[in-house]
């Protein structure tokens, strides 16, 4: 099964391929509505498409460089709009301890990693 985002006037489009549960398709098709165009498998092997594994790609490889854990901290705590004294708070330490470990001027412990990746609900990895 293939599943298309596509939404006009940004540059939110983006595929899923493979096996969809029906929870996340179901999560799909509220989130995304009119915007998501669903192939079955006889759709999809009909597509002159190849499918290549991004993690092969030149782009990917040089972009992972610079994917450090304090680079990922930064990232998802934009993502998620705090403020680095809305995380200290989260974490229960100073505006500086976060600040110097998204500077990589402090390192991040595994017990940090770990509270992390509960705040941003994402694997404990990205992180260490």
């Amino acid at each position: 099964m293939l599943a298309v985002v596509s939404q006009p006037n940004t540059n939110d489009n983006f595929r899923i391929e493979g096996e969809i549960s029906p929870t996340s398709l179901e999560w799909l098709i509220e989130k995304f509505g009119d915007s998501l165009h669903i192939e079955t498998n006889a759709e999809s092997e009909n597509t002159e498409e190849e499918t290549v594994d991004y993690r092969e790609t030149d782009w990917y490889k040089e972009m992972s460089k610079d994917m450090t854990p304090s680079f990922n901290m930064g990232f998802y705590r934009k993502l998620h709009k705090l403020s680095q004294k809305r995380l200290a708070s989260k974490l229960g330490v100073s505006v500086q301890y976060v600040s110097d470990m998204e500077c990589e001027r402090r390192g991040i412990s595994k017990e940090m990693a770990k509270r992390l990746a509960d705040i941003f609900e994402v694997p404990v990895e990205r992180f260490i």
